[in-house]
């Protein structure tokens, strides 16, 4: 099965779940990483924009800050 596939289904079964104990799921992929950029956006996650992580090795790591909405299909 395709990553992107697995997501959606993944994605589609945590808006299904009984508990909707929070609203939006979250991601962090490095902007570098063109794939699983790819992949947030063909499965509904909206690019929130860059954010800076610190490394244990005192560096860092520039990350895309992407986020989707688990009750964007249901009602409030």
């Amino acid at each position: 099965m395709e990553k992107a596939r697995a997501a959606a289904i993944a994605l589609h079964g945590a808006q299904d779940g009984a508990e909707q104990q929070h609203r939006f799921l979250y991601a962090f992929s490095m902007v570098e990483n063109a794939p699983w950029n790819a992949i947030c956006r063909k499965v509904g996650f909206t690019l929130l924009g860059g954010i800076v992580f610190p490394t244990r090795q005192g560096g860092f790591l520039r990350c895309n800050d992407w986020r989707f909405d688990l009750f964007a299909n249901s009602e409030e």
